[in-house]
């Protein structure tokens, strides 16, 4: 089954752009527009599973956008598109929810498989995007007092490193609900409401 996008960009060459690498694959666009129709449109095409969102510095507008859909019912994982970013962006999509972040210049190849990565719900953030963010913002005022346990503190290294529940049960060779129990037992510790929010207070705080 193809994986069904939705583009929004306000500039018609990126959205060519973005058609053009999907051609041929087993994605698919199911829609696409501007950053401003965009919440509306998502709504009527609820079967859309990954937004590719195109921002362009200060990026106010995309991020706006993505605030906004956390209180829409349509739900897609999103993925930034840009030709370059900054710190405080990068800090503004965590904190919102964003899968990850993309440039311009990746290749064909490596946008497919930031798509099929983003769908499978797996961070895209390097420890260098999340390193900026930590520097750029305060998404939690816990600090470095906070008490983990020692398969927390495991826990919360494999999700710096992007991985999965599942991925972390097997990587820590134990079952996936009780990878669960410990992902919500640090999200409440540490104050934040995301994994990758999470992700950031333990790069901050030198844990990973």
């Amino acid at each position: 089954m193809s994986i069904r996008l939705f583009v929004a960009d306000d500039r018609e060459i990126i959205r060519a752009g973005v058609r053009e690498f999907v051609r041929g694959s087993d994605v698919e666009i199911i829609a696409e527009g501007s950053i401003r129709d965009a919440a509306k449109l998502l709504v009527a095409h609820d079967e859309v599973q990954l937004l590719i969102l195109g921002i362009e510095p200060p990026g106010t507008a995309g991020l706006a956008l993505l605030a906004q859909l956390k209180t829409s019912p349509a739900k897609p994982r999103v993925l930034l598109y840009a030709a370059e970013t900054c710190a405080e962006v990068i800090a503004r999509a965590i904190a919102v929810g964003a899968s990850g972040l993309l440039l311009h210049d990746a290749s064909r190849d490596t946008f497919l498989q930031s798509v099929h990565s983003a769908v499978s719900d797996e961070s895209l953030w390097s420890r260098k995007d999340l390193r900026r963010a930590g520097s750029a913002s305060q998404l939690t005022d816990a600090g470095s007092d906070v008490q983990l346990t020692r398969r927390e503190s495991q826990v919360i290294v494999k999700m710096v490193d992007g991985l999965t529940n599942k991925q972390i049960a097997q990587s820590l060779e134990i079952s996936y609900e009780t990878v669960k129990e410990h992902v919500q037992h640090v999200l409440r510790k540490v104050g934040v409401t995301d994994r990758t929010q999470a992700a950031v207070w333990a790069v901050r705080h030198g844990l990973a």
